[in-house]
Parts: C-alpha cells; structure tokens; sequence
C-alpha cells in the first residue's frame, strides 16, 4: 500500500501524538486549526481513509496494542511511536493479513502479558518466587497453553501482591501484629529509623519519634489528646489514594485493550476459564505488585534515597498547614510523586520491551 499522506520527520515535527481519540477536525490542513490525533488516526490519515483510530491497512490485533500504547505513554515519550507510522516490515502500515498471521500476534502478545510483563512488577514488589513460576511457564504458542494453570499461576501471585501490600498498610494495626511482623513491618518495624536519615541535613529526632508514634497509632498525648495523629491520619489516607492511583495506572490502558475487539491478548473459551480471564487475571496482579511496590519503606529508602509515601504524605501535610496551604492536596501530590519515583525504572523498561514486542509483530 503506498502511503498518500507523508508525516513529518521531525520527532517534534507535525503531528503531535495524544492520548485517546479524537474528533474529525474541521480544517483542511493538518498542522492548522483543530487537528488532534492518536497514531492510529494518523495511521488512517496517512492511508487516506476516513477518520478512525481503526484503520483499515492496520492489523487490527496490532492496531489494539498500538492504541494501548498510545494512551499509556507520556507526551514527549509517545511521540517515539511515529517511528512505526511505516509500511511494514519496518512499521505498522499494510500489516492487514491472512487469520494465521493475526493469530501468531495474539500469541506473541499474549507470551509477552504473562511471561514479561507481569514478572516485571512482581519482582519490583520483591515477589521474586512469584515472577519465576510466571517465567518459567512454558511459551505461549498454539496449543501449549494450558489456561487453567495460567491462570491459577497469575491469581496466586495476584493474591500474594494483594496480601503484602495490604500488609505494608497495615501500620495502624501494628500493636495486633504478631511479634515477628511488628519487627518486619517495612514502615512501623525496627527498620523505622532508617526511613530517615540521610534524608536531611537536619535530624529531627523529635518529629522521627512522633512519626514512628502515629505510622502504629498512638500519636497522642498523656491525657489522650491529639498529638500529631490526626495530621499523620488525613496523610495516610491521601498517600494510600495516591499509591492506588499511580499503580491503576501502571494497567488502566492496557486494561481497556481486553475489552477490545479484536483483543490483542489470547481470548481462552472452554472449560472453566470464561474468555479473556487469563488478560484480566495478569492486569490485576501487575496493578496490585506495583501498589505493594509502593508501600515498601526499604525500596524508596534503599532504592530511590527518597522518603516512602506515607512520610512524603505526612512531611507534606505539615508543610502545608505550616504555610496555610491545602493540606490534603499537598500530600497527596507528594505521595503520587514517590510513587511514581518508586515505579519508574520498571516503566521504562515495560515500555521498551512493549515496543520489542511490536517490533516483532510487524515483522509476521
């Protein structure tokens, strides 16, 4: 198929790639008036079809992937997809081809889901035995795939992700933890004080104190007046919010994509296993091994030398009600910023391993 439409060369250049789709624009020249477009409604433009983020010289399991990537990348960072906006083998123009082909791709998407992927997060959460039994499930290609144990091997890790971020949050119920767990516990637990320093120039022993006080607590006073707990409270809510914000939005796309049609991800009939439960099954234990990812003290601490979200939260709170501000807007902001410090290596790399795997789709 030749391209009718050529686009820019320029990384910067015409168009400007955005999430979600778009309305037709009503101006004839595409770099004027109210053109907006995701790199499948270029992918149309380039072709001269009508508007739509489905094009017809696009495979449409790859045209899924695209559009998942699309929404899930940042501004300057989804502009690197317009290097795809080629004719095959090289890119994702003219790869409409026979049913074989488009099932080879759901295959490859699919291996990438659960074989890569979600070990990626799992072992960010240091879920390690978890992401090796995901690994070590035998490739994804047709009919070797046993769903049921798939899916089994995803809910299991999912549950375990689940389990320890819930236990990371469970610092105010510190004193009902079992000896062991109070001393393990990654934000109330002996490794408290670690959280700290560094940190500053000035050591706050005073507020390190009435921080490891609050995270179990009991930030009140003699008489059982407010202490600082109620600060440490309203903190705790909002960096919680945040840390689930920011993971959601490590599978909100991707998510959508199994509801598409096509899917780009194996859809398992028969059996037990209802059509697209392994896809759903794989979004819901990357999303819960990042919000665990978020939660551990030690891993912001080690890892990043930035504080862990509840005392960017809290530290964020005081600030704010020192100044006057909006407490709550401010330690929300300051949790979703080390929550996403915390996930930002894996994005990177699930990004380019994304990019890997449309590189090798094309090429069917």
């Amino acid at each position: 198929m030749a391209i009718v439409n050529a686009i820019s060369s320029d990384p910067l250049g015409m168009p400007w790639l955005s999430a979600g789709t778009h309305a037709a624009p009503t101006t004839p020249f595409p770099d004027q008036g109210d053109w907006q477009w995701c790199m499948m409604e270029v992918a149309a433009w380039m072709a001269d079809e009508a508007w739509s983020d489905d094009p017809a010289n696009v495979s449409p399991v790859i045209a899924q992937l695209c559009k998942a990537l699309n929404d899930a990348m940042p501004d300057e960072a989804r502009q690197s997809l317009k290097d795809y906006l080629v004719v095959a083998p090289d890119g994702v123009i003219d790869t409409v081809s026979p049913g074989a082909d488009e099932v080879t791709r759901v295959y490859l998407s699919t291996n990438w889901l659960i074989r890569t992927y979600v070990p990626l997060w799992l072992d960010l959460a240091g879920l390690t035995e978890e992401a090796d039994e995901l690994q070590a499930l035998p490739a994804i290609a047709s009919g070797t795939m046993d769903a049921e144990e798939t899916e089994a091997v995803l809910s299991m890790a999912g549950t375990v992700a689940r389990a320890v971020a819930d236990y990371n949050w469970s610092d105010q119920d510190w004193v009902t933890l079992p000896g062991d767990g109070r001393v393990d516990h990654p934000i109330a637990g002996d490794y408290f004080e670690h959280l700290w320093p560094d940190l500053t120039t000035d050591y706050d022993f005073e507020r390190l104190e009435l921080a490891k006080r609050c995270s179990r607590g009991a930030g009140f006073d003699s008489l059982g007046g407010d202490a600082g707990q109620a600060a440490w409270d309203g903190a705790r809510r909002m960096a919680r919010a945040a840390a689930w914000d920011t993971s959601s939005v490590v599978a909100a796309a991707m998510w959508d994509s199994t509801r598409a049609a096509p899917t780009p991800w194996l859809a398992v009939t028969g059996g037990v296993t209802d059509e697209d439960t392994v896809a759903l099954a794989a979004w819901t234990c990357a999303r819960d091994a990042a919000f665990a990812a978020c939660t551990q003290g030690a891993l912001a601490r080690v890892t990043h030398d930035i504080y862990e979200v509840r005392f960017a939260a809290w530290l964020a709170w005081l600030a704010a009600e020192d100044s006057a501000g909006y407490p709550a807007a401010a330690a929300y902001a300051a949790a979703a910023e080390a929550a996403a410090t915390i996930l930002s290596p894996v994005t990177t790399t699930v990004t380019a391993s994304a990019l890997s795997l449309l590189d090798a789709m094309c090429a069917v």
